[in-house]
């Protein structure tokens, strides 16, 4: 295998057209949930450029999102079984996940982040 560096447009043409042995790639939650990031690696979803397919993965994530949507432990022992799954069978790896740390002056309050650590400056105060 050979690493090779190639503008972003060229990258995403490669991964389209599956055409390549290892894709670096990075994603954002759209929204504070599991799913954002398991449907990715559904067998016939746009984004799953490696082409990974497991027929329980892909069950366990339409159950998710369909009969178990209404009950928070089964969706979440689907979501949980998924990503067991695609761990093991290593439909991804993994390399880091981002994280961000903000030093905040004690006089400012009513200052929030959400789930996706964006920062909510309604409200804010500094006294």
């Amino acid at each position: 295998m050979r690493a090779k560096s190639v503008p972003a447009k060229t990258r995403l043409d490669l991964g389209r057209k599956h055409n390549f042995d290892v894709l670096l790639a990075t994603w954002g939650a759209d929204f504070p949930d599991a799913i954002t990031y398991l449907d990715l690696f559904t067998s016939h979803n746009a984004n799953n450029d490696g082409q990974w397919s497991n027929p329980t993965y892909d069950r366990l994530i339409a159950a998710s999102k369909t009969t178990d949507v209404t009950s928070v432990s089964r969706r979440w022992q689907d979501l949980t079984q998924a990503n067991q799954i695609l761990t093991r069978d290593m439909g991804i790896i993994p390399l880091y996940q981002a994280g961000e740390a903000h030093l905040t002056r004690s006089s400012i309050r009513g200052l929030h982040y959400s789930p996706n650590n964006l920062i909510d400056f309604v409200g804010v105060t500094n006294k």
